[in-house]
């Protein structure tokens, strides 16, 4: 197995990354960086502060004053666990805006790679900026990170760079399957399908880090799992981090 290395995995909303990622990290012994929940922590603070998340210095003002952790699976915002609290439609809906500005993109960056740097190479504890629940951990010898531009922004060298996708119907089911799990038993499947369909649509037109068009051409692994469970698309992936040396048979 390789000493150090990172897995950097990208793909559409509802493609399982979130899902995906973390269950991939626990079974390789690695380090999950969920980068999905800085953005939706950051999220939750605009709509707490009552912040307009169109303007952008404003959310810049609060990712200066956000106090944002990560434990695994769990999030925290200025010492609270909202993990629960940002699985909801009103927190996914503000997440669009505020990822699409450069300097917002670009200010998180900088925090998800000082987390992933502490736990590879030093290793620290899960938490950024949460200094209260500080948990050490051993060196991680993988960091694996979920996202939408994470192997062309985030990590751009990874060494191993994986598209997850599936139909845009799987993942409207998905999805609402989320939403029901939350208690919003109202939400029609065609309102969630049309939100999906919306929400590729800004991923791929944005003009700051677009979810990368065709990706087999810029050196993704690219995996669709519409058919597949979480185990089996697990499993495949752990075949090929084998197959190019990164994991032990």
């Amino acid at each position: 197995m390789k000493k150090s290395f990172t897995i950097a995995i990208d793909g559409p909303v509802a493609a399982g990354k979130g899902t995906i990622a973390p269950e991939l990290a626990k079974k390789i012994g690695g380090f999950y960086l969920y980068t999905g929940g800085t953005y939706r922590a950051l999220a939750l603070m605009t709509i707490e502060e009552k912040i307009d998340a169109d303007s952008m210095e404003e959310v810049i003002h609060l990712i200066q004053r956000a106090n944002i952790g990560l434990e695994g699976k769990r999030v925290f915002l200025n010492g609270k666990d909202v993990t629960e609290r940002i699985k909801e439609q009103d927190v996914a809906s503000v997440v669009p805006t505020i990822s699409s500005y450069k300097d917002v993109r670009e200010a998180m960056t900088e925090k998800q790679r000082k987390i992933a740097s502490d736990v590879a190479l030093r290793g620290q504890s899960t938490n950024f900026e949460h200094k209260d629940n500080g948990v050490r951990l051993p060196r991680q010898k993988a960091v694996v990170a979920e996202g939408r531009d994470v192997a062309t922004v985030l990590f751009p060298d990874a060494e191993f760079k994986l598209f997850l996708t599936a139909s845009t119907e799987v993942r409207a089911r998905r999805r609402l399957e989320q939403f029901n799990a939350l208690g919003y038993e109202n939400i029609a499947f065609e309102e969630v399908l049309d939100q999906i369909v919306k929400r590729d649509a800004k991923d791929v037109g944005r003009s700051n880090d677009p979810l990368i068009k065709e990706p087999e051409k810029h050196g993704y692994f690219v995996l669709d799992n519409s058919s597949l469970t979480e185990e089996e698309t697990i499993e495949v992936i752990i075949k090929e981090l084998q197959r190019r040396g990164l994991l032990d048979d």
